[in-house]
């Protein structure tokens, strides 16, 4: 009998409210965000689920423009091998752009396959199930006392790293930072991330106020404009080690950026590099130059965030914690793995071992339909 191939698949969507918002340099940031799925079918009835939540600042998509894009992209899949996961990313890849409707389409794809072998998502990328992946906690530009409450709840869920937005004013950064340091105290590692929004003055301001302080961090994230290769540089003569994000979404931009020595992280969102084996080549390439990797889950749901736990575990550096955030919002899914303090112990089951929640579940299984006659060839 031949290996088992893709007939069917669904679209669904959902507005999720998280319960609150995380105002950044790009803005208020939204409390309610909306998302949008991905479910394949094999021709043994069995289903993958993936999930795309686009920040339009980052990629130009909404989930209104994922959705128009799945609806072109799915038939791709159709009539794929459930295990030939490089014909369908070679399908895929003739069509430019649209990273996160692709990286959906990844994202079920990989879960499919893995359910398929009976195996955890990490094992099918290459590491082991069953790893504790170190959690962040996340902080938006907020007044110094709610920041300083945020921080203590994380850490008396036990979250041991915290990522604090800064960008508008620096010395509101630095006092903001300043009452969260003194509310959590020495132990907690704290990094500051500018999405890519500070000229060089204000960040050497803001690090001098807090070295004034005694206020230490473990890592300045895209403290300048995403092309600005230079100031990545200077900020890294700074003294401080720096993280890029916004200046990083595809292999390419990884060697770019490693050549100028303008990093000593790069941080892999799914939805920046088009899904896994996007990931799974910028960190190989990160891995020739010497720098590690951190994985970032933004805004997601269980199936986005678990996803994102499964592929740190393997591409990921140990030596940091990762931007996902343990806490889902009522509507978001269900985990399928265990909260532990400092991170999430990934369970051995199959898949990436997140469920979409039931809203979205009825929808997708309502909207499942045969595409064998929409397939590529």
């Amino acid at each position: 009998m031949g290996a088992s191939r893709i007939v069917a698949a669904a679209i669904a969507t959902n507005a999720v409210d998280h319960g609150r918002a995380f105002p950044t340099r790009y803005g208020g940031g939204m409390a309610v965000r909306p998302h949008a799925y991905v479910r394949l079918i094999d021709e043994d009835g069995r289903g993958g689920d993936g999930e795309a939540s686009p920040l339009p600042h980052f990629t130009g998509e909404t989930v209104a423009a994922v959705v128009a894009t799945l609806e072109t992209l799915l038939p791709l899949a159709i009539g794929c091998e459930v295990l030939a996961l490089g014909e369908l990313a070679e399908r895929l890849a003739r069509h430019p752009n649209s990273y996160a409707a692709k990286c959906a389409i990844e994202m079920a794809a990989h879960d499919l396959a893995a359910r398929n072998l009976g195996i955890p998502l990490a094992a099918l990328l290459g590491g082991a199930g069953g790893q504790t992946v170190r959690d962040t906690g996340l902080i938006g530009i907020v007044a110094d006392d709610e920041a300083a409450a945020l921080a203590a709840e994380y850490l008396a869920g036990g979250t041991g790293t915290f990522k604090m937005k800064v960008g508008r004013d620096p010395v509101a950064d630095v006092r903001r930072v300043t009452a969260v340091r003194a509310a959590v105290g020495p132990a907690v590692a704290i990094r500051l991330d500018a999405n890519a929004g500070l000229p060089l003055a204000d960040i050497a301001a803001i690090l001098r106020g807090l070295e004034r302080r005694d206020v230490a961090i473990e890592l300045f994230e895209q403290p300048v404009r995403p092309d600005d290769l230079r100031g990545l540089r200077a900020v890294r003569e700074m003294g401080v080690r720096v993280l890029a994000d916004e200046s990083i979404h595809r292999p390419l931009d990884a060697i770019r950026v490693l050549e100028a020595g303008a990093c000593d992280l790069i941080a892999i969102k799914l939805i920046k590099c088009g899904g896994l084996r996007g990931a799974a080549t910028i960190a190989r390439i990160a891995a020739e130059y010497g720098v590690d990797c951190i994985l970032i889950s933004p805004y997601e749901t269980a199936v986005g965030m678990a996803t994102t736990a499964q592929a740190a575990a393997v591409f990921g550096t140990r030596a940091h914690a990762h931007d996902i955030i343990r806490r889902l919002a009522p509507g978001g899914g269900a985990w399928g793995h265990e909260m532990v303090p400092g991170g999430l112990r990934l369970v051995d089951a199959p898949g990436h071992g997140a469920a979409v929640d039931e809203s979205v579940d009825a929808q997708l299984a309502g909207r499942v339909r045969d595409r064998r006659a929409e397939g590529a060839s």
